[in-house]
């Protein structure tokens, strides 16, 4: 014997169909964030070489006042990071510069000389030195660098600022990430 409530054909519960479809529309939404998170990652990171390399220009401007010259370091991490952050490595010209970051790195940085050549646009420096590279008004001195692999793709992120003004980081792979 069946009881009328005075519901008209209600049901209880959802159909597999209509299940199914909820779990579509909340894996594509996933997709989407996820995407979106990676990339909001790696904005991050760059941020934390953008800052990194200001940082060290700081230091650089103050080595000069006291020092007379610039202070060129070689790469430090001597490697580069992939895409887990690696601890600073001590013992290259970044300590007399008095440069150290907080924390973990996710890029490479140096900061290369460039001696008597004139370019019209600072350059990427692949092996610098630690050595003192003399100031020349008006001319491209030093490029402060920072190089990392933060997606782990085996292609390298690269950047550059030279002490000159407007003193704007370059951004010599624009097209990754």
């Amino acid at each position: 014997m069946r009881v009328d409530h005075g519901l008209c054909n209600s049901r209880d519960g959802f159909t597999i169909t209509e299940l199914m479809l909820v779990i579509v529309i909340i894996a594509i939404l996933a997709v989407i964030g996820l995407a979106q998170l990676k990339r909001f990652r790696y904005r991050s990171k760059e941020v934390e070489a953008s800052l990194n390399m200001d940082a060290i220009r700081s230091h650089e401007f103050s080595f000069v006042a006291e020092e007379g010259h610039f202070l060129t370091a070689r790469w430090c991490p001597s490697d580069v990071p992939g895409p887990i952050a690696v601890d600073w490595e001590s013992g290259t010209n970044f300590d007399k510069l008095g440069f150290s970051p907080q924390g973990r790195v996710s890029y490479r940085y140096s900061v290369g000389g460039y001696g008597d050549a004139d370019p019209p646009e600072p350059e990427f420096i692949e092996n610098p030195k630690d050595s003192i590279q003399e100031t020349r008004d008006g001319k491209y001195d030093i490029a402060i660098q920072a190089e990392g692999d933060i997606d782990g793709d085996g292609e390298t992120k690269k950047f550059v600022l030279t002490e000159e003004p407007p003193g704007k980081i370059k951004d010599l792979t624009p097209n990754e990430h």
